[in-house]
């Protein structure tokens, strides 16, 4: 995800969205621009692929998504992402 550029994660996210099942879940796991990616990674980080917390938040959100937990790392940051289960009425 991280190389897709932004089009390419936005309707990405969407895909994924539209082709896991109603409940399923997605662990997206990313580069986080930290101060340790900087150092080991310096100029390597420069193309942009690196978008931040608050973009991927707002993307998996926008794609359909429910975030059921997020965090960072050393390096990378995670989100766990949720399809919203059918409703009883829409199983029948």
């Amino acid at each position: 995800m991280d190389h897709l550029g932004r089009a390419g994660a936005t309707e990405a996210l969407a895909e994924s969205h539209r082709v896991i099942k109603p409940g399923g879940q997605l662990l997206l796991i990313l580069i986080h621009d930290d101060w340790r990616t900087r150092l080991a990674f310096g100029p390597l980080l420069a193309h942009g692929g690196t978008y931040g917390v608050n973009w991927w938040r707002d993307r998996a959100r926008a794609a359909g998504f429910r975030l059921d937990e997020e965090g960072t790392s050393t390096a990378t940051m995670f989100f766990l992402l949720t399809t919203q289960p059918l409703s009883p009425a829409a199983e029948h």
